[in-house]
C-alpha cells in the first residue's frame, strides 16, 4: 500500500521549464493549461503535454519561391502562441506550409528589381516589409516573428507586366479640336498613389495660324511639326496623370485639356487644339512573376541582381 502511494505521488507531479507550458489531458482532451514549475495531474486518468512555447523556430518550404524569375527561399520564424490551438492542430509545423499561399502573393508585389537597385536600403529588407502583412497573427496556435528570405546569388531578374484594360476615357473638349492631327501618342506613366498605367491612342490637335512662323521654326518640312506637338502633350499627360490617385483618372481628359490650353505656340504660328481622347486605351500595369505561365509577357532589359545575405524581418 506505501508503494502504491508514493508510485501515485510520483506519478503525479512533473515539472515543467521555465520556456515552457503543458496540457493537462484526460484522453485526448484539453482539462487544462498550466505554467512553469512543479504541476500535479491525476495519475492513470490525466496526462501531460509540455512544450517549450519560447523557443524559436524554423520553418522552411519544400518548394522556393520566384521573385521576378529569381528562385528564393523564405524561412518562417515563429513560435507557439496558443498551446491549446497548437494541440488541436495536430501540433504539427506543416501546417505552416498553409501559409505559401500568402507568402507567393505577397511576393508578387515586390517592385520592380531596378528600383531597388537605386536605393541604399538593402534588397531583403525591402522584400521582408511586403511580408510583414503575414507576421504577427496566430493561426493553428503558431506565432510568425519574422520571415528570412534568400534569393540565389546572381540571378538576372525579369520584370513581368500584365496589363488590365480599363473603360475607356471620355473625351473632353471636342469643341476645341484642331484641324491638323499629330500622330497617336503612346506612353507609361505612373499615378500618385503609384499606379502604373499604359494610354495610348490620344491624338493631339493643333491649328497652323500663321504659316510663315511655322515655316521658320520648323523648317520647310512640315512633317516636323506632329511630332514636336505630340512630345509636349506627352509630357502634359505624364505629369497630369503623376498628379492624379489612381480613382481619378476619369479627371484626365479635362486636366489635359486644361493643361494644353496654357502652352502658348504663337510664336511658332500654332495654336493648340484640344487633345481627342476618343479612341484612346487605358490599361493599368501589374507586376508578376516570370515564373507565372505569362512568363510570354516578360519584357524590359533585366537587372543584375547582386549576391544578397540573408535578411530578417523585424
Amino acid at each position: 500500500m506505501v508503494i502504491a502511494i508514493i508510485l501515485a505521488g510520483v506519478m503525479s507531479v512533473f515539472s515543467v521549464p521555465e520556456d515552457s507550458e503543458a496540457l493537462v489531458l484526460r484522453g485526448d482532451a484539453v482539462k487544462r493549461k498550466v505554467g512553469p514549475g512543479l504541476q500535479f495531474k491525476l495519475p492513470i486518468f490525466e496526462s501531460a503535454v509540455i512544450e517549450p512555447v519560447l523557443r524559436v523556430r524554423q520553418f522552411r518550404f519544400d518548394e522556393p519561391f520566384q521573385i521576378q524569375g529569381c528562385s528564393a527561399t523564405a524561412d518562417l520564424i515563429y513560435r507557439i502562441g496558443d498551446l491549446e490551438e497548437f494541440y488541436a492542430a495536430g501540433m504539427s509545423a506543416e501546417a505552416l506550409e498553409g501559409k505559401r499561399a500568402d507568402v507567393e502573393a505577397a511576393l508578387t508585389t515586390v517592385p520592380s528589381l531596378a528600383e531597388f537597385s537605386g536605393s541604399a536600403e538593402p534588397f531583403g529588407t525591402q522584400i521582408a516589409r511586403h511580408l510583414n502583412g503575414l507576421l504577427g497573427d496566430t493561426d493553428n496556435g503558431i506565432h510568425i516573428t519574422s520571415i528570412n528570405v534568400q534569393v540565389e546569388q546572381d540571378c538576372e531578374p525579369k520584370r513581368v507586366v500584365v496589363e488590365n484594360q480599363l473603360d475607356q476615357l471620355t473625351n473632353a473638349g471636342d469643341d476645341g479640336l484642331g484641324s491638323e492631327r499629330g500622330d497617336p501618342g503612346v506612353l507609361r506613366a505612373v499615378t500618385q498613389d503609384r499606379v502604373e498605367l499604359r494610354i495610348e491612342g490620344f491624338v493631339p490637335t493643333y491649328n497652323v495660324a500663321d504659316d510663315a512662323k511655322a515655316r521658320a521654326c520648323f523648317g520647310n518640312g512640315t512633317a516636323r511639326i506632329p511630332p514636336r506637338i505630340g512630345a509636349l502633350v506627352d509630357h502634359a499627360i505624364r505629369q497630369v496623370v503623376q498628379s492624379l490617385d489612381f480613382e481619378e483618372i476619369s479627371q484626365l481628359p479635362t486636366r489635359v485639356h486644361s493643361a494644353v490650353a496654357s502652352q502658348d505656340l504663337s510664336n511658332c504660328g500654332l495654336d493648340l487644339g484640344a487633345v481627342d481622347f476618343s479612341n484612346t486605351k487605358l490599361a493599368r500595369r501589374t507586376l508578376v512573376n516570370c515564373a507565372d505561365e505569362l512568363a510570354d509577357g516578360c519584357f524590359d532589359a533585366p537587372t543584375l541582381m547582386p549576391s544578397l545575405p540573408r535578411v530578417r524581418g523585424d
